[in-house]
């Protein structure tokens, strides 16, 4: 706790920003077509791109940060958004 940031409040930060992020997801994916996993990861690459993209190449422009570090932080979201677009499209009420 060296921050001064209890580490409750980080995670629980981090697991309901994940959880409105796959909401997200979720109703684009349901509201513009068939609900397939597939569907669901192209929903969640375009709302990556449209979105984290945009909003950390304007962030690291102003702050002069590398590409590579560019490159990590968006792609950590790449691969978790599309992880997230796989879950909600292939789920389906029974």
């Amino acid at each position: 706790m060296a921050s001064g940031v209890n580490p409750a409040l980080q995670y629980a930060t981090a697991l309901v920003s994940a959880a409105v992020i796959a909401s997200a997801i979720s109703c684009v994916t349901q509201l513009t077509g068939p609900q397939t996993a597939l569907r669901g990861m192209r929903v969640a690459g375009m709302l990556w791109l449209g979105v984290v993209v945009t909003t950390y190449a304007t962030e690291y422009v102003f702050e002069v940060r590398t590409y590579l570090l560019f490159a990590i932080n968006t792609g950590f979201w790449l691969l978790g958004m599309m992880l997230m677009g796989a879950i909600v499209g292939a789920w389906k009420k029974k």
